[in-house]
């Protein structure tokens, strides 16, 4: 492995935590498939594991790399500026996602969105493999909050909200499960730092395991929230889950649990915002052919600033993260598909020549 890079299981760990936030916010609003919601995770996992079977076995280095040598600089350079305004669209959306979410008043507002993201922006202006160690500790705390929160809310469960699936429901599990795709495929934009991870024989293992528990945890908690209110009261909720988790408070211990969840949360919001700078931090640095500290702290800024405005137009806001960001990820991501079969049938185009010569 190279100096200071991080194993396939450390980035793996990474987009679970910064994923299973996002997901576990956004897809309870797909309520067109009622209580068959939690299928869609299910339906969902193949899909994921057959792209990264297909996409196998490509040199890991740098993405923006790989376009430069594919598309030659100028072609290059457009497509690397695609990417970054998308990442850039999603580290704001997600900003202002968390900004609405974190504190009812517009002064804590203010102050949460600042603390998230100065931690993300520090955290991301360092090396890669400390915010790899960082975030496998923010995993365990993540991990024993929703195994508790997945105990506590099997006592509360209706069983025939769970079972009691219509026509309708299984119809519309297709969009649903196309719109989870797109959430989850942000997780595809790590191609950008396989420079900076390193090759061992059990990565496409961890890569199989860590996808498969990503989408099962995801469906049980879905489950916990379908069981707890059924399809027809947590379509009307805004945060179905956390409003859950309010009502398993444990007398004596925790009267507000949903305020440890909302911490825990927080540590998946500052993985994901994490995560986008270290993508943008990649690809700008790509471009300009040096890596500087500077453009962290300059995104991070923008991104602030445009997340505070976007925050309070929240009809716009859940456009953009139901609509703009899992349809345009599933289309960012099949490019990125394209952009790996193309370095794939090169290689195989060189190996070939060589063999011949």
């Amino acid at each position: 492995m190279k100096q200071n890079s991080i194993s396939m299981r450390q980035m793996m760990i990474v987009l679970f935590i910064a994923l299973i936030s996002l997901a576990i916010e956004i897809v309870p609003s797909f309520t067109q498939a009622g209580s068959a919601i939690y299928i869609a995770p299910l339906l969902a996992a193949p899909v994921v594991l057959i792209v990264v079977w297909l996409t196998a076995g490509v040199d890991r280095e740098n993405f923006s790399n790989t376009i430069r040598n594919l598309m030659g600089k100028q072609m290059s350079l457009l497509v690397n500026v695609l990417f970054l305004v998308w990442t850039m669209l999603l580290l704001v959306s997600n900003t202002a996602r968390c900004a609405s979410r974190l504190s009812p008043s517009q002064h804590d507002v203010l102050l949460t969105s600042i603390l998230v993201l100065v931690l993300s922006i520090i955290m991301a202006s360092r090396r890669l493999d400390a915010f790899a160690r960082s975030c496998e500790i923010f995993y365990m705390a993540m991990i024993t909050g929703i195994v508790g929160i997945v105990i506590l809310a099997a006592v509360h469960l209706q069983g025939e909200y769970i079972i009691l699936i219509n026509k309708a429901q299984i119809k519309n599990l297709p969009s649903v499960t196309l719109s989870l795709l797109g959430i989850s495929s942000i997780g595809f934009l790590s191609v950008f730092l396989f420079g900076d991870v390193g090759e061992r024989k059990e990565d496409k293992k961890n890569i199989y395991l860590w996808s498969s528990v990503f989408f099962l945890a995801l469906a049980i908690l879905l489950m916990s929230i379908v069981g707890t209110f059924g399809p027809g009261l947590f379509g009307e909720m805004q945060s179905a889950f956390f409003q859950m988790v309010a009502g398993l408070g444990v007398t004596g211990a925790f009267q507000r649990l949903e305020a440890l969840v909302s911490a825990l949360f927080f540590l998946g919001d500052v993985a994901l915002l994490g995560f986008l700078l270290f993508v943008i931090r990649s690809i700008v640095s790509s471009m300009l052919q040096k890596d500087s500290n500077k453009t962290v702290w300059i995104v991070g800024v923008i991104a602030f600033i445009l997340g505070q405005m976007l925050a309070k137009q929240s009809v716009f806001l859940q456009i953009v993260l139901q609509t703009i960001i899992p349809y345009g990820s599933v289309g960012i991501t099949l490019f990125i598909i394209g952009i790996m079969a193309m370095k794939k049938a090169k290689n195989k185009k060189i190996k070939k020549d060589e063999k011949s010569s």
